[in-house]
């Protein structure tokens, strides 16, 4: 009996060495992790590089707005990847990430808002025609 215990063990350890030799390694859940985290933190320095440095002319007001779109399309792919991986996730995960990228989209929306304030709405005085 303990025999056939020990065989039925070692041929289910053989199976999951198999299964993870075989396995894809994009849908490695550890690695999938860490690439998130690693583009989070160069999102986040990203930002604080941003932040630090607030630009003053119309040619770095033009260039730091083209950050943060670009900071916007990094976010959007992170969810993307989430999205096209949550078929190997744990629900855990998948809600993690998402709220990891949320974090991000409020995080690149305040730094904004403090670096780049929009100027407040004015009407204009109409030129009268005569």
């Amino acid at each position: 009996l303990s025999k056939g215990d020990a065989e039925r063990a070692a041929q289910r350890e053989r199976r999951k060495e198999k299964e993870k030799e075989e396995a894809n390694p994009r849908e490695n859940v550890d690695k999938f992790n860490q690439s998130q985290q690693q583009e989070a933190e160069s999102i986040r320095r990203s930002l604080q590089e941003v932040e630090e440095r607030p630009p003053s002319t119309k040619d770095e007001i033009h260039v730091a707005k083209g950050t943060f779109e670009g900071l916007r399309l990094r976010v959007l792919e992170m969810e993307k990847a989430a999205a096209s991986a949550s078929y190997f996730l744990s629900a855990y995960d998948v809600r993690a990430t998402s709220d990891l990228a949320k974090d991000l989209k409020a995080r690149i929306d305040s730094v904004q808002k403090k670096v780049l304030p929009r100027k407040a709405f004015t009407f204009r005085r109409r030129r009268v025609m005569k």
